[in-house]
């Protein structure tokens, strides 16, 4: 996935929405009624067109299966908590929403909810062009329209919902494939850095992603339902690595400007991007807010980074993210993520991350 993270990953989200994109072929058919005439970036229906997952609009076939989304939703207080996993997006999350709030922005296979994998030699630097990631490859917008949600490169294999959890089985596409046409970021070539052998000649890597999202009574967390515990196994099924990551990250309406750091009890601005210390990103007022939380005995590591990014033209980027790098580690390795999601206003997340680091050191 494009996530540009600059300290440990190469990686961010390709803004899709340059402008005026004609909206032409499924999508239309599909969700035609919600098509603005106005297809500009200046304007906020276009841009909710564009940026927030909707179903109806995204492709439900994965490799010649019908396999339909999945939302869970459990009651908080007087409002509802919701996740939406897509199938366009191989089981990534296109949709979490508070009392009917969209907090992620979907503008395509780069961007939305979901994991992203990095693998390099000791002495080079993390690449765009060896990036297994969730949702699918970058080609998987090139010929498409907003809202850019066709099918995906990675091959969903499993998918299994039971009670308030969901878990899926994928294979990851490479963000940028051997067959891309477009150098990756910073000029990289996926035949560069990828064998010309199976899969990686379908766009595939080799990895398996087992990952799953447990909600309300499924999250292991007594009177926590504003606590989302998403978890992921990563098998290699490769050769040995010298240096690889892992993140998930989460691309963020654009209204969630705000950041904050959570240490000591509570939550004081943020100063620099990465740090050991959650991460916490909310609305301008602190109405609507995402903080993240991992268990350092077992993401021993682990930092949590925060990314803002506007270009000329386009929509932008507010993301915040968790990354966890090894060395050298072993041919077909195993690797396995836990990462606790607290949604709310910020007094309940800040809140809700001290009972977290209680309850789950």
């Amino acid at each position: 996935m494009s996530m540009r993270t600059i300290m440990a990953a190469v990686a961010s989200l390709v803004l899709v929405a340059v402008g005026a994109v004609p909206v032409t072929g499924a999508v239309q058919q599909r969700c035609a009624d919600l098509v603005p005439p106005d297809q500009s970036a200046e304007n906020p229906t276009w841009y909710d067109f564009v940026n927030t997952y909707r179903s109806r609009c995204a492709a439900q076939d994965n490799h010649g299966r019908e396999l339909g989304d999945v939302t869970l939703s459990v009651p908080h207080g007087k409002v509802e908590v919701s996740v939406t996993t897509s199938t366009a997006l191989a089981g990534a999350i296109g949709s979490l929403k508070v009392g009917g709030r969209e907090f992620i922005d979907s503008g395509g296979h780069g961007a939305a909810l979901q994991y992203a994998f990095h693998a390099w030699k000791r002495g080079a630097e993390p690449s765009e062009c060896y990036n297994p990631t969730q949702a699918g490859a970058r080609v998987d917008d090139d010929k498409a329209r907003a809202p850019f949600h066709e099918s995906s490169t990675s091959k969903v294999t499993s998918v299994s919902p039971q009670g308030k959890s969901v878990t899926y089985t994928s294979q990851p596409a490479m963000f940028v494939t051997r067959g891309d046409p477009k150098p990756g970021f910073g000029g990289c070539r996926g035949k560069d850095l990828q064998p010309g052998a199976a899969p990686f000649t379908s766009g595939l890597s080799k990895a398996t992603l087992t990952s799953s999202v447990h909600m309300g009574p499924d999250n292991g967390l007594s009177g926590l339902d504003n606590v989302i515990r998403l978890a992921a196994t990563y098998e290699t099924n490769d050769a040995a690595y010298e240096k690889f990551d892992g993140l998930l990250i989460a691309y963020l309406q654009k209204d969630f400007t705000a950041k904050y750091t959570y240490t000591g009890g509570e939550l004081t601005e943020r100063k620099q991007d990465a740090s050991t210390d959650p991460s916490v990103r909310c609305t301008a007022a602190g109405e609507y807010c995402l903080g993240m939380h991992v268990r350092p005995k077992l993401m021993s590591g682990a930092y949590y980074y925060t990314l803002d990014r506007k270009t000329p033209g386009t929509f932008s980027e507010q993301a915040t993210q968790v990354t966890w790098a090894a060395d050298d580690v072993a041919a077909n390795a195993k690797l396995s993520y836990e990462v606790y999601l607290a949604v709310g206003d910020k007094a309940l997340v800040a809140k809700t991350l001290g009972e977290l680091s209680r309850q789950l050191p």
